[in-house]
């Protein structure tokens, strides 16, 4: 299954299901997230790997690590952060990667979910010192968790992913060919489509969309630009190319996804009226 970029502005974002979260499908970010099982199942995938977590589970996912949850009754809590937070950690974050993304709560360090309970009370706060305390608690809480799970190396072709992905996540709204990439990591093109191919199960073309699209389902939602400047913004050469590649990305088109998302941000304000 084809992993899609998630595009996200915000450096910190937490939040709290209830049974039954929505499904996803298989994506990949920059952050890092941590998501903790408060009650009921989840079945997740993380690097092709197949887990089903209960209470007091954990995983630990990396910056840039394919994953994605579905068959899900459960309730959990989710951070989804960027490296910067806990940038005492970037060498073990761009370097390493967990033996298992997965924690089982017996060997969970009891301290934890009272660190993510904590986390996220002072995230739904509107404190001066809400900053600060956050990153403090987020590197008690990786810590503490690293402490807890083995880290192995990336291999040769993890770290060259890496540093495609972040090289993408820079110029993605440039024109970018394959040849320019494979000039800039001094490797082939057969082997830099080889090995995107291989981890993310895309060709060099629809990655690069994946970016794109991303950013372009977070403009159409944040802001009034039209589709237009939305498509020139995001590095589609024309509105026409940009209306097909959305389209069989997300399902409908640009103008599509607008609307569907105004009517369900207008009927949650009902709600809570």
């Amino acid at each position: 299954m084809l992993a899609e970029y998630e595009f996200r502005e915000i450096p910190i974002h937490v939040f709290k299901t209830e049974k039954n979260i929505s499904e996803f499908p298989v994506k990949f970010h920059k952050q890092l997230e941590i998501c903790y099982i408060l009650d009921g199942i989840l079945d997740a995938e993380i690097e092709g790997k197949k887990r089903t977590l209960k209470k007091g589970d954990l995983y630990l996912v990396f910056p840039n690590i394919p994953h994605a949850v579905f068959n899900s009754s459960a309730s959990v809590l989710i951070a989804i952060i960027d490296g910067e937070i806990v940038h005492s950690y970037h060498e073990i974050l761009s370097h390493q990667k967990p033996k298992d993304a997965v924690i089982t709560s017996d060997k969970l360090n009891p301290c934890v979910e009272s660190l993510f309970h904590q986390i996220y009370d002072f995230y739904m706060q509107d404190s001066p010192f809400r900053s600060t305390v956050l990153h403090s608690l987020f590197n008690a809480l990786l810590g503490t968790l690293l402490n807890t799970c083995n880290t192995v190396p990336r291999n040769s072709e993890n770290e060259l992913i890496e540093k495609i992905l972040i090289y993408f996540s820079d110029h993605f709204t440039e024109k970018i060919a394959l040849e320019d990439v494979a000039k800039k990591f001094n490797y082939s093109k057969y082997y830099i489509s080889h090995i995107i191919n291989d981890t993310l199960h895309c060709n060099f073309s629809a990655l690069i969309n994946s970016y794109r699209i991303s950013l372009a389902q977070n403009l159409l939602i944040s802001t009034s630009k039209s589709i237009g400047e939305i498509a020139t913004e995001c590095g589609f050469q024309n509105q026409s190319s940009f209306n097909r590649v959305f389209a069989k990305q997300v399902g409908f088109s640009p103008c599509k996804f607008r609307s569907k998302r105004e009517r369900y941000s207008k009927t949650l304000e009902m709600k809570e009226k």
